[in-house]
């Protein structure tokens, strides 16, 4: 194998190399770490095919005509393999680029919308909160105008037992009061009645004076 034809073969595989890492590129989705290792690959491939292209017209410029136009119809073909691999390497790094965007995009739409979720979820709680807090005052005025009423009632029933409590009294008053008259009725009955028989010792004891003095009387 000549020098020309071993230059020709690593310039062909160089392009070769280089013409696999767009599919890979591409297949490497939001790998930002792979693909900036397979980038720095190509750049190497290209520095390669580059001097390699340069040593081949540099050998065709000195070869004899018969040999310099197969030579630069070779070099016109490499250069031609080596521009269209140059050119799929940037649009698979056009598309990686619009796929990371892309992946930016859809993970900050994720984001929002978790972070949406989230606030919806937090607006649920809280209406449901201010649900239950109004519940729970509902049911707090409702024990509270119970326990109005209640205290009206028992202010109500405390006034009846209070208004009970002093027709008692005064019943108890009174009841003394006629104990008091029932007694000073039986001390007057009895002073009559003590009266009433001195009354009638003494009429007897007339009587019997009378009666005597008539007998006696009768008897002179």
């Amino acid at each position: 194998m000549s020098n020309l034809d071993g230059i020709k073969e690593s310039c062909e595989v160089a392009i070769k190399k280089l013409q696999s890492i767009p599919p890979r590129i591409v297949s490497a989705g939001s790998n930002q770490d792979e693909i900036k290792s397979m980038n720095a690959e190509a750049s190497r491939l290209q520095r390669d095919a580059d001097a390699a292209l340069r040593r081949l017209e540099t050998e065709a410029k000195a070869s004899a005509p018969s040999v310099r136009r197969q030579l630069v119809d070779t070099v016109a073909q490499l250069k031609s393999s080596l521009g269209k691999a140059k050119n799929d390497l940037q649009q698979a790094n056009d598309k990686a680029g619009r796929q990371e965007l892309l992946g930016k995009a859809g993970k900050q739409k994720r984001l929002e919308e978790d972070a949406l979720g989230r606030m919806a979820a937090t607006a649920d709680k809280a209406a449901s909160g201010s649900q239950k807090l109004a519940q729970a005052n509902a049911v707090l005025q409702e024990t509270s105008d119970i326990g109005v009423a209640v205290i009206d009632t028992m202010q109500s029933q405390r006034e009846s037992l209070l208004r009970s409590t002093a027709k008692v009294s005064n019943t108890n008053s009174l009841a003394d009061r006629a104990k008091g008259i029932m007694r000073l009725m039986q001390a007057r009955a009895i002073t009559n009645k003590a009266l009433l028989l001195s009354v009638v010792f003494i009429l007897l004891a007339l009587i019997g004076v009378v009666a005597y003095y008539a007998f006696f009387n009768k008897k002179k």
